[in-house]
């Protein structure tokens, strides 16, 4: 109950819900997770979710999709949302990350997060990044939504914590984060996994007819990279409306 009155006050002080809703319907123990909202950093509580108990400073590398914080808008499940003047995604534990009025930074669970919207911290109409979940193979992740229309490329990565050989040196373990990144095309409800970013495995879910090969002859455009096949989706979409 604690917790829970905690996680109130706080949502109540620094948030503005856009909806009006009672979120005490969804802010519950049972439903944000057994650790409520934390205080990020404290491996006493943190790290006991992925069974190892370790400080975030002793860790190489980035959990975060942006080290950055952003203006965000989170839906929920019940399709209410809210807003956050400062946030940022914990990929290693898809703990949502925000600043208290006071600068402290908490961690809540994110498990009745349906999607979020990250803004420039300068330019509130301008998105930066669009999140949302989805299942796949029965697991379910956080994807970067890269394009809008009837083909969207997500992105999906994958933080795990890799623990090094013991260094002498400093007395612990060398622990780093690893990133695995995975990319997806998502047609209505379907999700299929590319192989990898190449002309070959986007003509293997979107035929690229003749009008299709002479847009990228036109604009150089060789299915290689995340760029070059966002650009290329963006035409697709526009012309497949």
């Amino acid at each position: 109950m604690r917790k829970l009155f905690v996680f109130v006050c706080l949502v109540y002080s620094f948030v503005t819900c856009t909806i009006a809703q009672n979120l005490n319907l969804d802010v519950s123990g049972s439903t944000i997770g057994s650790n409520g909202v934390v205080r990020f950093n404290d491996p006493s509580l943190m790290g006991e979710k992925r069974g190892v108990k370790v400080d975030y400073s002793d860790i190489r590398g980035s959990c975060f999709l942006n080290n950055n914080w952003n203006p965000a808008v989170v839906r929920l499940r019940n399709k209410a949302t809210i807003k956050f003047s400062k946030l940022r995604l914990n990929l290693y534990t898809n703990d949502i990350h925000y600043l208290d009025p006071t600068g402290l930074e908490l961690a809540a669970d994110s498990k009745i997060v349906d999607d979020i919207l990250m803004f420039e911290p300068d330019d509130s109409t301008k998105i930066v990044s669009r999140v949302k979940k989805y299942i796949v193979d029965g697991k379910e992740s956080f994807f970067l939504e890269l394009t809008q229309g009837r083909v969207v490329l997500l992105k999906r990565i994958l933080v795990t914590l890799f623990k090094g050989e013991y260094d002498v040196s400093r007395a612990k373990n060398d622990f780093r984060f690893v990133k695995k990144v995975d990319y997806f095309l998502k047609f209505d409800t379907n999700l299929d996994k590319l192989k990898d970013l190449s002309k070959a495995s986007i003509s293997a879910h979107i035929p690229l007819n003749e009008k299709n090969e002479e847009w990228l002859k036109t604009n150089k455009n060789k299915l290689k990279t995340e760029a070059s096949i966002i650009e290329f989706l963006a035409y697709y979409n526009a012309i497949s409306r």
